[in-house]
């Protein structure tokens, strides 16, 4: 044993491919996982600011105007229709000087806000009514984003697991298995001074192992053919020198 040999520690084929299939799968399963997941992302925001335009063109005008005449009833109508929109959590018509309707409860993070100015113009002149704010909650958005991107991560693994499973078969049934039958052979001399052929089990056609099989072979029945003709040679030279 060299001292290559001895300084590197064993690690066979088929625990080598083990490691390397687990761990391409682990990494596609997570690629595949974090792209779905981020456009799912892209969807749910693009919904929103759906939403929340649909706010600013079914909604706006109509506001502006309730609030010229000082209609605070038909504003928090109005208002509370504007919150029944799926995607609307919080609303906010305000002055500088005061909050006129304030609906839902105020987001500070993970939040998407939209912000109008409500004005009403008369001939050519153009009022400053106030602002309306709209807030819509993504932490809601954010978990299902999370369970979907388990479940992502749940089936992929599945499947890749299934499919690691397949492929390791395969891979032992013709090729690791081979290559430890060959190595066994190479180091059994129970049949004397030349190793031992070797017997693959039946495979699916002929390939590279095989090859190597049927050439080791017959490097063997070479050596021992070599090994007869020494051999004679020897018992001939020994009766010569009697």
């Amino acid at each position: 044993m060299d001292v290559k040999e001895r300084t590197q520690r064993r690690f066979s084929i088929g625990n080598q491919l083990m490691l390397a299939v687990l761990t391409l799968s682990l990494i596609f399963t997570l690629v595949i996982s974090a792209i779905s997941l981020y456009r799912d992302f892209q969807e749910e925001l693009s919904h929103l600011d759906t939403d929340l335009k649909q706010v600013e063109s079914s909604y706006l005008s109509s506001f502006s105007a309730s609030l010229w005449v000082e209609d605070r009833e038909l504003l928090l109508t109005q208002a509370l229709g504007a919150m029944r929109l799926p995607s609307v959590d919080y609303l906010r018509i305000a002055t500088k000087d005061e909050v006129i309707i304030e609906l839902g409860t105020e987001i500070t993070q993970d939040v998407v806000e939209r912000r109008w100015p409500m004005q009403f113009s008369v001939g050519e002149k153009t009022f400053e009514l106030a602002e309306l704010t709209v807030q819509s909650d993504l932490s809601a958005v954010y978990q299902d984003l999370w369970q979907q991107f388990f479940f992502l991560l749940t089936t992929e693994a599945i499947k890749i697991l299934l499919l690691m499973v397949g492929v390791l078969w395969v891979a032992f049934r013709l090729l690791v298995n081979p290559l430890q039958l060959l190595s066994g052979a190479v180091s059994d001399f129970s049949g004397g001074n030349a190793p031992s052929t070797v017997t693959l089990p039946k495979r699916w056609c002929f390939d590279e192992v095989s090859l190597l099989a049927q050439k080791y072979n017959r490097s063997v029945q070479k050596v021992r053919e070599h090994q007869a003709e020494l051999e004679a040679e020897r018992d001939k030279a020994e009766v010569a020198n009697r």
